[in-house]
């Protein structure tokens, strides 16, 4: 049986780019705030433009120096900062780092590291791609809504015009 890991890895066998996504692909009723993340979806760009995993333990590191405290996962309690130098990072978005926690099932987490904390956002890779979509997919979706409300808009004041 195949872990959740294998399916990132199956993932980057697949794709030969680095993809911006947006997470999560759609909005609540409340408010949402929809992120972009530089998901790495090939290992030799990623390691052609800078080691992702590395920058992600030096923040890990320094807050494991600096302090004795736990890092915060929202609601849920504490963990202890080590845990997360066993995670892979597969993803970035400004100072917020995506990465699987293999102690919990390969969940899909984000860290913060202004304040050090960490949420999650997917019970494993899956349920996290499913519930993104590509940059270019995302603005073609607007393009077009904005297209149909342009033209329901354009009809509407050609209406207007001859009643």
């Amino acid at each position: 049986m195949k872990t959740q890991t294998s399916r990132y890895s199956d993932f980057i066998k697949n794709h030969n780019h680095t993809d911006i996504y947006i997470f999560p692909r759609y909005m609540s009723q409340y408010k949402t705030t929809l992120r972009t993340w530089t998901l790495f979806s090939s290992s030799k760009k990623l390691s052609e433009f800078f080691d992702m995993q590395v920058i992600m333990n030096q923040h890990i590191n320094a807050c494991i120096e600096t302090s004795e405290d736990n890092i915060i996962i929202s609601d849920l309690g504490f963990i202890h900062p080590r845990r997360l130098l066993n995670s892979t990072v597969i993803g970035r978005s400004h100072k917020e780092f995506l990465y699987i926690d293999h102690a919990d099932n390969d969940s899909i987490w984000i860290l913060f590291t202004e304040n050090m904390s960490v949420q999650k956002v997917a019970k494993n890779f899956d349920d996290w791609i499913s519930n993104s979509q590509t940059e270019s997919s995302y603005v073609q979706e607007l393009l077009q809504s904005l297209d149909n409300c342009t033209s329901g808009t354009k009809k509407r004041v050609k209406r207007k015009q001859f009643s």
